[in-house]
């Protein structure tokens, strides 16, 4: 069973998200569904719930457009992003009070606190449907939701505290977005969903390890990725479904961090609802070096992808003491 606790805040303001539903913690409207992407606003619910994320940036990636850095080879660079992400026309990257990612420290206070009514619970879990994904590299590796996709059918979806969430994509980051105790993972995926019924988005964030044996499961598709800017042919056998078998369902019981945060790339919009999974995933350097040479390709010579981490500003970090 599940408990959920305070685990960090600047001051203790928390209590004004004591018993308010989800819908409430994250606003009216997240104005997009993909954090590696420039995107569109989703359809409304009435389109269907898996939707394809729309790629905004198929020309080329960076067009006067918004950098993680312009030194090939070097690391994220937050006073190029502060400046080339306000100047690409996104000035809430800079401005907003509720920006991903985030470092969560684990060593705050003398461990947990008592629970919060409301905030946390057991209840998250996955069934995604048997859709077939296709693979998109642009300022990341990313699977996408079929244009033709079918409405959300009954019984499908990830339940996040009593809503259901449908799938619209997964997308990787290396290094590590979100850091531990200021330590960032080699490589961290972030699967996408969409709100029943809604606009609101939440992320399931996996982080990966470095292992000496190559990820079976990223193996099934990670070569099917272009190494330069664009979009191969749609998978038939990596799903929905093989995806949540394969990197949420093995890690629901090692409990998570749960904050409200954003986009983490342009627009950055937020109230996007994020849980950060404590249990790790393997990746080997072949699968990881990979990525880092598309995004090579893709970003004049720059070969990550992960956008500083952002301050608090006294929200609250909340986890399962599971």
């Amino acid at each position: 069973m599940f408990h959920e606790a305070l685990l960090t805040s600047e001051q203790p303001a928390w209590t004004a998200a004591r018993g308010v539903p989800l819908r409430a913690l994250f606003g009216a409207a997240a104005v997009g569904a993909c954090i590696g992407w420039t995107i569109a606003v989703l359809p409304a619910a009435s389109d269907g719930l898996y939707q394809r994320v729309t790629n905004l940036e198929d020309v080329a990636p960076n067009p006067n457009g918004w950098f993680y850095s312009e030194t090939p080879g070097g690391g994220s660079d937050g006073a190029v992003q502060r400046k080339s992400w306000a100047a690409a026309g996104y000035p809430i990257c800079g401005e907003g009070r509720a920006q991903s990612p985030i470092d969560i420290d684990t060593r705050h206070g003398n461990g947990p606190n008592p629970a919060i009514a409301g905030v946390l619970d057991h209840s998250m879990n996955s069934s995604l449907p048997a859709v077939g994904l296709t693979p998109q590299t642009g300022h990341n590796f990313q699977l996408t939701m079929p244009a033709d996709a079918p409405a959300m059918a009954a019984g499908y979806g990830t339940w996040l505290r009593g809503e259901r969430f449908g799938f619209a994509q997964a997308h990787w980051h290396t290094p590590s977005e979100n850091t531990i105790d200021g330590v960032h993972s080699i490589l961290e995926g972030h699967f996408v969903h969409k709100l029943e019924g809604g606009t609101a988005l939440a992320v399931l964030a996996v982080l990966f390890e470095l292992a000496d044996e190559c990820d079976n499961d990223l193996a099934q598709f990670w070569d099917a990725f272009p190494l330069e800017l664009g979009t191969a042919a749609p998978l038939k056998t990596v799903t929905a479904a093989s995806l949540s078998t394969a990197f949420i369902k093995p890690l629901l019981k090692t409990g998570y961090y749960h904050w409200s945060g954003s986009l983490t790339t342009p627009p950055c919009s937020e109230a996007v609802d994020w849980a950060l999974f404590k249990g790790r995933l393997p990746v080997c350097q072949a699968q990881v070096d990979r990525l880092k040479t598309a995004l090579a390709h893709t970003q004049a010579g720059v070969d990550i992808n992960n956008r500083v981490t952002q301050p608090l500003h006294q929200r609250v970090i909340t986890q399962t003491t599971y």
